[in-house]
């Protein structure tokens, strides 16, 4: 299993963070307006599976469109995408993950994987969106909803929301406030819009909602818990609070690696039981360092195996060099800048790049992409060290 999968794997996990459990889902998938969408496993094991594409100058929509009805994966696109954005790929028996992770970067999106959908969205949206879910599942235990009618069957209800094109946000909003028996004090907050075809197999209200309004900058608030809701403009970060315990023997290298990753708020409670303010990936990403991998995990993959054993074959014009880095990163590939505050002065250059590799080795991967750039990179077992040029 690689080393991406096992974090989406942690989804299930995290129950009180992501609000499902593999049992709440359809095992093998439900059938809807004749497509059959993979939910839970099902869906992680897709993902994995592996998918010959070749694509030359096709437009976002029509591939996620072809994806989606291959794959059995319900693929949501962030409206504030292009969908005309013309996506070229050729790829043969590769992982569908990494497929979708071209598509993504191509055109300049990233990827929220969650338990029953994939969303396409920008940079922001794909970030915050299940930490946004997550913080609106926490307000559904909140003081004084217990108590009102419906509201505990109301936390665990899924259903399907399922769109045709040209469908207004407006009437999705309504179509949501039937469904859980809510009304919503102003939906006309939304601009008009129309939408493309799409759909969320077996969602819960605070995915559907926050799928929605997190396209159009929109959040909402409870206005009378459990019965009415206001739509309110998005905060610009989505937080939650949990307490973790930690080995001993893992509490140096952590606090370490916790700097590094930019956490938004970390400190340690006591011995061993660390509290995190951040986002889903942040605590799952804590649960992975204080957990020993078990044996099935031990072997090594595409992504654990020696850096020096990868290859690349990437082919791409007027790339941004910080995009490039982060793309490796999602592929399972440490990148460390010494000192750390180059990785600011680096994005601050803003430098872009032409790239046309084909089974490269990670040295001419580095070669190329930081031909225009103050860089200095050394290739190590691990990861990839990158120092200011002298």
């Amino acid at each position: 299993m690689s080393v991406y999968l096992r974090v989406l794997g942690m989804v299930f996990s995290l129950i009180g963070l992501a609000g499902y459990s593999p049992s709440s889902l359809a095992a093998e998938g439900d059938k809807l307006n004749n497509q059959e969408y993979l939910v839970g496993d099902s869906l992680y094991r897709q993902l994995q599976s592996p998918l010959t594409v070749s694509w030359k100058r096709v437009e976002f929509r029509q591939v996620l469109d072809q994806l989606s009805e291959t794959t059995h994966i319900s693929l949501v696109a962030d409206r504030q995408l292009d969908p005309r954005r013309l996506i070229t790929l050729e790829a043969d028996q590769k992982p569908l993950y990494l497929i979708l992770f071209e598509v993504a970067r191509q055109s300049g999106a990233e990827l929220s994987v969650q338990a029953n959908y994939v969303f396409v969205g920008i940079p922001r949206n794909a970030r915050l969106l299940r930490t946004m879910i997550a913080r609106k599942q926490e307000e559904m235990s909140m003081p004084g909803l217990e108590p009102i009618a419906g509201s505990r069957e109301r936390k665990g209800r899924t259903g399907d929301l399922q769109w045709e094109k040209l469908t207004t946000p407006q009437e999705l909003l309504r179509e949501i406030g039937a469904n859980f028996t809510l009304e919503m004090t102003n939906p006309e907050e939304i601009p008009h819009d129309l939408l493309a075809a799409g759909c969320i197999p077996r969602a819960n209200l605070e995915q559907q909602l926050c799928t929605l309004l997190i396209q159009y900058d929109f959040s909402y608030e409870w206005v009378e818990p459990g019965k009415k809701i206001k739509i309110v403009p998005s905060p610009r970060n989505f937080t939650i609070e949990q307490i973790h315990r930690v080995p001993t023997t893992r509490r140096d290298a952590l606090s370490a690696e916790l700097g590094e990753r930019g956490v938004a708020a970390w400190e340690w409670v006591g011995e061993n039981r660390l509290r995190v303010v951040g986002r889903v990936e942040d605590h799952e990403w804590v649960t992975s360092q204080t957990k020993a991998p078990r044996k099935s995990d031990t072997s090594p993959t595409e992504n654990e195996m020696a850096l020096g054993k990868r290859r690349f074959t990437i082919k791409q014009e007027g790339v941004a060099v910080m995009s490039v880095i982060e793309q490796l990163r999602k592929l399972g590939i440490e990148i460390e800048f010494d000192p750390a505050e180059f990785a600011e002065n680096l994005a601050e250059r803003k430098d872009k790049t032409d790239l046309d590799l084909r089974e490269a080795t990670p040295e001419e991967l580095c070669a190329q992409l930081f031909a225009q750039s103050p860089v200095q990179y050394e290739v190590l077992r691990d990861k990839i060290v990158l120092r200011p040029a002298e």
